[in-house]
């Protein structure tokens, strides 16, 4: 699952470092340049890519909706999906917990499995 955060790079980083800081996400979130926009040179804006696995919904959609509320940055959650990706933006006070939860768990079905059910975003 990608993460992009509408903003600077300083953003993005900030949520990397509020992410990996969470017990249950650690060693499960990666830090990574986006693709650049067309017709532009160099990086695109920094993107997190998160390790899904079904013991990291309810760590990954509590912190990322207490990072969003205490911001008015935006989120741009990308998962696959069975007819192709899925792109969701996020704005802090618009999402519940019960919404994130649901989007996350929604992808581990789609996803191919390896034996700790456990497949990394950046794949897709």
């Amino acid at each position: 699952m990608r993460i992009a955060v509408d903003g600077s790079r300083a953003d993005a980083t900030a949520l990397w470092d509020w992410l990996r800081a969470e017990p249950g996400l650690r060693g499960r979130v990666q830090l990574v340049d986006g693709p650049a926009e067309p017709g532009t040179m160099g990086h695109g804006t920094l993107e997190l890519v998160v390790v899904l696995a079904a013991t990291v919904v309810g760590p990954l959609s509590i912190a990322l909706r207490t990072w969003l509320v205490q911001r008015t940055t935006k989120a741009t959650v990308k998962v696959p999906g069975p007819a192709g990706p899925i792109e969701v933006t996020l704005i802090g006070t618009q999402v519940t917990e019960e919404l994130l939860r649901d989007l996350i768990a929604g992808v581990l079905p789609v996803l191919p499995t390896s034996p700790d059910r456990a497949v990394a975003a950046e794949e897709r």
